[in-house]
């Protein structure tokens, strides 16, 4: 019986061109070295201790490599935004108007960022649907939300955001009249601070 040869998988140019660079850097910088080591210490270069000082140096050039390799940098720079920080479930603890301060129970307690849309619940039961739009180049941080459905079907939220770790604050004005400039529940603006809720 003949068996059939599995194809071989072609390899991967892409990533021997992305790191073609550096290793063409390395090897010059490997020959540079014996180089100078071999104009410094002649022929007692060949002596078994100067040979594994040069082969440590060389281990350690390699090890340091990968810190500026174009792969790290390109991580670094991919952080989250505020769009991917808010995602998820949040539950209201403080809510404060007019100064005065309200740890629950809320209608409404439970909110849930998820891509664009924002949802609130009360009691598990969808109590307001939304959509909503960030911009984290205003100082304050502005948040818009549009109403689609229940509490919030036509009406347009205007507020501000601030996400410290776990903790979302909300300054909202919910009558759509005017954007808070501050964090602060004094007046008829709505004062919210949330806790990110652990995924079940």
């Amino acid at each position: 019986m003949v068996e059939r040869a599995e194809p071989v998988a072609a390899p991967d140019r892409g990533r021997v061109v992305c790191f073609a660079p550096f290793t063409g850097l390395f090897v010059a910088a490997v020959g540079f070295a014996a180089g100078q080591v071999s104009f410094m210490f002649g022929n007692s270069w060949r002596t078994p201790m100067t040979r594994s000082l040069l082969v440590l140096g060389l281990v350690a050039a390699s090890l340091a490599q990968p810190l500026w390799s174009p792969v790290l940098l390109v991580a670094t720079a991919q952080e989250k935004t505020d769009q991917d920080l808010i995602q998820g479930a949040w539950k209201c603890v403080t809510l404060e108007r007019q100064g005065k301060v309200n740890k629950g129970p809320f209608i409404g307690e439970k909110w849930v960022f998820k891509g664009k849309e924002v949802i609130v619940y009360h009691e598990d039961k969808v109590r307001a649907q939304g959509t909503f739009v960030l911009d984290p180049e205003k100082k304050p941080k502005t948040i818009t939300i549009t109403g689609t459905d229940g509490d919030l079907q036509g009406k347009t939220v205007l507020g501000i955001y601030r996400i410290e770790k776990n903790t979302l604050t909300l300054c909202n004005d919910v009558n759509g009249d005017e954007r808070p400039k501050e964090f602060s529940g004094a007046g008829k603006p709505l004062l919210l601070t949330f806790e990110r809720m652990k995924s079940e």
